[in-house]
């Protein structure tokens, strides 16, 4: 991501991400959500929580942003989990 020319990055910064409507995103969500965050958040999980109930939340140790290549160990072991726990309650209901 950080090779991307300067005018991609721009571009897709002004029409993509502050267009997008999390919020809304985030209410409208009625699955099993896993939000994985980094050593520093970047997004008010509380709030987050609020709108989407059923998120379940991580966070990587000793990483950034780009926490999936920065500690992919931890990350995958994230996913198995949420998956392991929701496979378990659909066979369940």
């Amino acid at each position: 991501m950080s090779s991307a020319p300067q005018h991609v990055m721009s571009r897709a910064f002004d029409q993509h991400i502050l267009l997008w409507d999390g919020a809304a995103a985030a209410a409208g969500c009625k699955v099993p959500a896993l939000y994985i965050g980094a050593a520093t958040p970047l997004s008010d999980v509380n709030r987050f929580r609020e709108l989407c109930p059923q998120l379940m939340v991580g966070q990587t140790v000793g990483a950034e942003q780009f926490n999936n290549q920065e500690v992919p160990e931890q990350v995958n072991a994230m996913i198995e989990r949420f998956l392991t726990i929701v496979a378990s309650q659909i066979s369940t209901t």
